[in-house]
This record gives C-alpha cells, structure tokens and sequence, in this order.
C-alpha cells in the first residue's frame, strides 16, 4: 500500500503543476489528510533526498539498465538484444579504464533507484563522467524521472544515453491496448528531456524520433544527439537461452520435408499473422504442399486469431505454432526452414530479418522502410 501511494502521489504531483487552480484544490483536500500531507512534502523534498547519497564507488562506471532482462526474460526480441550488446560490453577489452555494471531500476524501498546487479542491496550513486546507458526499453523510467532521479544524476555530471528500438506505440496506437500509446509517448518524452545521446535501432527508427523531437519543440527543452546503428544476430554470444523439446527432431523433419515458410514474432496485430494465415490456407486449397510455421508467444488483441489457430484443420500437420521456445532451438528452425516471412506492418527493425540472412535464407518482406 505504501508503494501505491508514494506512485499515486509522484504522479499527482507532475501532473497537476501546469494547473495553479487544481493544484491550490488538491492541497486544500490534503491539509485534512497529514500523513499524506507529509508524504507530498518529502516527494517535494525528493531532490535534495537523492543529493544526500554519496558515491561508494572510485572508478568511473559505465552503467546499463537491464531492468526487464534481470527482472524476468521474456525472451522477445528486444531483450535478445540487451542480452547480447550487455554481454559484448561487459566482456570488452577496450573497456579497461571503465568499470561495466549491469543495473536495474527499483522502487521497493519506497523511492526510485537503480541498484546493481551483482550487488541487489547497494544502490547506484553516479559520478560526474559516469556514463548510464538505458539499453532496457524500461517505462519505469518515468516514474523515476518525476520523483527527480534523473534531475540529481544530471547535476552530478553523469551522462545519460538512451536506446530506442521504435516509437510504434506513438505512431500507431491502434495495434496496442488504450493506454499504451500515451504511455510511451511519456517514456519518449523522459528520456529526450534527460538525454545526452539517443541511440536508435535503425536509421528508419532515428528519422522517426527526429521528426517527432522537431514536432514537439515547445515541449521538450532538451535537444540530445541522435546517432543509429546496426542490430547483429551473434546468437551464440548473447547468452543464448537453451533447451530442445523431446520432439523436436520429429518436428524439424516435418518441416525439412517440404518447403517450410517461417515467421518468428509476438503474435499481435502489427505482424501480419491474419493476413499470411489467409494467404496459406488458398494455397492449401489450391492442393500447394506447403508448411507455415509461426514461432512467438500470443500478444495482445488477437483473441479470435489465436483462437484460429489452436483449432485448425491444418495444426501440426502444416501449420505449426512453437509458442515458447529457446533460442537453442530457434536456431535449429531456421535451419531446417525454407524462406522467412516478414509481414509485420511496422517495424523498428526486425531481428529475424538479420537473424534469417545469417542462415542464408530468402526472405519475404513487407514493402516497408
């Protein structure tokens, strides 16, 4: 409960301060309620709160969030991506003069911190030239910006870098549930308004957020430099989850045994699960002995589909679904397939796009940037 009202009241702060005549009600409201009143005021007060922490570390660190991956791998693209770029830096040569610490960002104390991952009870104190790379996509983050974490990290001389792998949710809020959008679009905004450097996924992806900064001059102060770069598919040195199903070779026969087009994705809206499902079953009955295979969790909004899917005629006969698999055995399905299918509507990039040209696989894109 303690947790829910420190949330309710950071919140209710940041949101009612444009608004002098709500903001004047609400403290009338509050003077009834002093345990409340005195929460506000060391929310008030949060600032001066961060300041008094003091470094225990001397080497200068190069810090990255891992929030989600170390809270729990759900094993989607993105934090394959986190596994594997987390990994490469810690395990970097170049590195020597800097020390790489793996960090997640937590409220159970009763205010917004981030601690490291090898130490769970120290909490991190930046230094000036300290560097702190949001690599987790991490929505928490605004909340941890509005109880003033980022202001006093800025006032230490800690540079604040950023990774952003779309703004979708922005652009197209119709694929996700209400809420999501307006959601993001606060995240997009905390990490500009607090950045150094955003780093974007694709080019694509860093025309997208530059247009946006230059469509919301007025609200965002902050002007970060915004770089790309290319996403690998080094599977191997990602620290690779494993396992292989007792089936699984009975499986990648029946795939091996007829051309086998494959899509690996979140079975949600955007990806074009309905439509290539469609386009499978006139093969089907065009008498083209062909196999679907869809590798991804279900998402969200695609109830009926999924719902299509597990009854089928066609399951596990040439439609196959592998819900939740490792990425041991993803390697060993893109091996025994014969082109990738990429029909999503909107991408930030695609690793199965990298991950299916290291197979040497032919690849069926959507005409999209």
């Amino acid at each position: 409960m303690k947790r829910i009202l420190i949330k309710i009241v950071i919140n209710m702060k940041y949101h009612v301060r444009p608004y002098p005549r709500l903001e004047y009600g609400i403290k009338k409201v509050v003077n009834h309620f002093p345990a409340l009143k005195a929460k506000l005021k060391q929310v008030g007060n949060q600032k001066t709160f961060y300041s008094s922490f003091v470094s225990t570390k001397s080497n200068r660190e190069l810090l990255i969030d891992v929030t989600n991956v170390y809270a729990e791998d759900l094993k989607t693209g993105i934090q394959r991506v986190v596994r594997s770029i987390a990994n490469e830096l810690k395990n970097n040569d170049s590195l020597k003069n800097i020390d790489v610490q793996l960090v997640f960002l937590t409220d159970r104390n009763g205010y917004w911190c981030y601690r490291y991952v090898d130490e769970p009870t120290e909490m991190v104190v930046p230094k000036a030239k300290d560097i702190f790379l949001g690599l987790d996509f991490n929505a928490a983050v605004t909340e941890a910006s509005y109880a003033g974490l980022f202001t006093d990290w800025k006032s230490r001389g800690t540079q604040i870098c950023f990774v952003v792998y779309d703004i979708l949710p922005i652009l197209h809020p119709y694929w996700w549930y209400d809420g999501v959008s307006q959601a993001h679009e606060e995240w997009l905004k905390t990490i500009i308004s607090y950045s150094d450097k955003v780093f974007c996924i694709s080019q694509t992806v860093s025309k997208d957020v530059k247009k946006y900064m230059t469509q919301h001059t007025l609200n965002i102060q902050n002007k970060p430099s915004i770089h790309w770069f290319h996403l690998g598919a080094d599977v191997d040195n990602s620290v690779p989850s494993k396992g292989i199903p007792e089936n699984a070779e009975t499986v990648l026969n029946q795939f091996r045994s007829k051309p086998s087009f494959l899509m690996v994705a979140t079975v949600e809206p955007r990806k074009g699960h309905e439509q290539t499902l469609i386009a499978f079953e006139k093969l089907w009955a065009d008498q083209v002995d062909v196999n679907l295979v869809i590798v991804g969790k279900a998402g969200w909004q695609v109830n009926d589909l999924i719902q299509r899917i597990r009854k089928h005629i066609e399951l596990n006969k040439r439609l196959f679904w592998l819900e939740a698999i490792s990425d041991e055995y993803l390697e060993k399905v893109y091996a025994a397939s014969t082109c990738l299918i990429a029909a999503s509507q909107g991408e930030g990039f695609g690793l199965p796009l990298i991950e299916a040209a290291q197979h040497k696989l032919p690849i069926m894109a959507r005409d999209i940037a």
